[in-house]
């Protein structure tokens, strides 16, 4: 009766730990891929933003200007409106 050796070869062990290397460079490449893709969506988005927050910022001042009544009325309510729920909200706590 012939027994295979259970313990492995030189060539065996060469072999497997070359495996276990293109295993490592095909994660790292992977995960270096989805970082990759996933900054570029960040500054994609941050682009965008910037964008969008440059635009809200230029209709606020268009129309500021267009209207400055108004937007003096709004900004007194708007103020009056934070400072009647800061009081009571600062009545709430002593009592």
């Amino acid at each position: 009766m012939r027994t295979e050796t259970v313990i492995p070869t030189l060539e065996d062990l060469k072999t497997g730990a070359s495996e276990v290397a293109e295993m490592a460079r095909d994660i790292s490449s992977r995960a270096g891929r989805k970082l990759d893709t996933a900054y570029n969506n960040a500054r994609r988005s941050m682009r965008h933003f910037k964008v969008a927050a440059e635009d809200a910022v230029e209709d606020t001042r268009r129309e500021i200007k267009d209207n400055p009544l108004t937007a003096v009325t709004l900004a007194a309510a708007g103020a009056f409106v934070i400072g009647m729920a800061a009081g009571w909200l600062a009545s709430r706590r002593r009592s």
